[in-house]
């Protein structure tokens, strides 16, 4: 694996700066009303637009993680910017926020070599799983993650990886658009 992946959204989808982001996140994490749970949370599905957008849904689905249960994430988004067969790895050693950086699971990326392959230039611009790290630098004390992009429109790679890794992992949390461009009554039937 080769070095860290660098921000590329931070400015943009979120504060660049560290005091900014840390007050933005902890504001959306408090005022977060999470409805109750009775179950063992292992997956969750979180929006990835611009903070200011997405940020309220985010930090509610963040309210509801078992902070002290939580070690290791795999986190699954789109490409974006890349068109490829199947999933990418990043192929680097960690990724960085303005709140740090975030180690890459050894452990977590050996079982996935089997069903996906490094393409860093896929990460390299890609913030579908950028924005995720904020929300989980602040719930999470120590932890490490393993970032997955999915290319074309194919579900049985990821399905497959996501059993692969389900034992392995904490949490798995899949970063979604869902719809953005639809009104809401359409948005509604079709999600």
């Amino acid at each position: 694996m080769d070095g860290v992946r660098t921000p590329a959204v931070a400015g943009s989808f979120y504060p660049g700066g560290l005091i900014e982001l840390d007050a933005m996140v902890h504001r959306l994490l408090g005022a977060a009303v999470p409805p109750p749970v009775d179950v063992e949370l292992r997956m969750l599905i979180v929006p990835h637009a611009g903070l200011v957008f997405s940020g309220p849904v985010a930090a509610t689905a963040y309210a509801l993680v078992d902070r002290a249960a939580v070690r290791r994430v795999v986190l699954l988004g789109p490409s974006h910017f890349r068109g490829f067969p199947g999933l990418a790895l990043s192929g680097q050693t960690g990724f960085a926020t303005p709140l740090g950086t975030v180690a890459i699971d050894e452990s977590l990326a050996s079982i996935a070599a089997a069903h996906a392959r490094p393409i860093p230039a896929a990460h390299a611009r890609e913030h579908s799983l950028e924005v995720q790290l904020p929300f989980l630098q602040s719930i999470l004390r120590d932890f490490s993650c393993l970032p997955v992009l999915t290319g074309d429109n194919d579900p049985a790679p990821g399905g497959a990886l996501l059993e692969a890794v389900v034992d392995a992992a904490d949490l798995i949390v899949i970063s979604s658009d869902l719809s953005h461009y639809e009104d809401h009554q359409t948005a509604q039937r079709i999600d």
